[in-house]
């Protein structure tokens, strides 16, 4: 697959620190160590909601709490203590550590991560059995101030401490997370479109208005039965956005609308 990859890109940090240190191959018989289960990939831009749509998803019996175990420090942190050499064997090990009882693993992924697991043939391999949920913003400016918040609090959610320190109007942080999260969203398009893989797309702004019914439909295209509505709705994050969002937003905008 990789000498017939057709997407140009620029590899990120995950995907060249772990082709730093691990052996890229995907040997024959792959698939089979995986047999039965459903992967569910959530494609997903930082501060697009994902942590909080996949603490969603797993008050369903059947799924995982899906997280970023693509990350290159968790990747070669676990290779290294369990002297994996290959990412393939990696992988195979952290979809039987996560994955449910029913044989459901998610997990969250990024565009360029996306396309380095299509790059290397592990996607394409697995086609048959996987299912992409895409949450994106519509609002791309609020998604970029929460973005310039996180960077300078490291409180990606709300479970998160966080560093205590003030936190101050970054429009430099703004613009560069603007260019970042279109790019994202541009380059999901580019991919799905690409290779014709069908992916079930949620926006942000819709699931806060409409939790239940957006879950519902989710659960209905992964093929899982329904669940109590109370137990579906169960929210153990808190939303972060405060008075500082609005302020910056406003800033912003007093500083660039015509």
């Amino acid at each position: 697959m990789t000498s017939q990859f057709p997407l140009n890109y620029e590899p990120g940090v995950h995907e060249r620190e772990i082709s730093k240190n691990l052996n890229l191959s995907i040997p024959s018989g792959f698939e089979k160590k995986l047999n039965n289960v459903k992967l569910i990939f959530i494609c997903f831009s930082n501060r697009s909601g994902s942590t909080w749509l996949c603490d969603l998803l797993s008050n369903h019996p059947h799924l995982n709490l899906g997280g970023e175990g693509l990350n290159h420090p968790q990747v070669l942190k676990k290779s290294e203590e369990n002297g994996f050499k290959s990412f393939a064997e990696y992988f195979v090990w952290l979809v039987k550590e996560r994955k449910t009882e029913s044989n459901n693993f998610v997990i969250k992924v990024s565009w360029d991560q996306l396309f380095f697991l299509t790059k290397i043939g592990l996607i394409p391999i697995l086609a048959k059995q996987s299912k992409f949920i895409q949450i994106f913003r519509m609002n791309i400016l609020n998604q970029a101030i929460s973005y310039s918040i996180a960077l300078q609090n490291e409180q990606w959610n709300s479970k998160q401490r966080g560093k205590i320190v003030e936190v101050e109007y970054r429009p430099d942080l703004i613009h560069a997370g603007i260019i970042d999260f279109t790019q994202a969203n541009m380059m999901f398009d580019r991919y799905f479109t690409t290779f014709n893989v069908k992916r079930k797309k949620i926006i942000y702004e819709n699931l806060t208005s409409n939790r239940i019914g957006i879950l519902t439909k989710t659960l209905n295209y992964l093929g899982l039965p329904d669940i109590p509505k109370s137990k579906l709705a169960k929210n153990r994050l808190k939303v972060q956005r405060n008075e500082l969002n609005s302020k910056f937003a406003e800033e912003f905008k007093s500083r660039h609308s015509f």
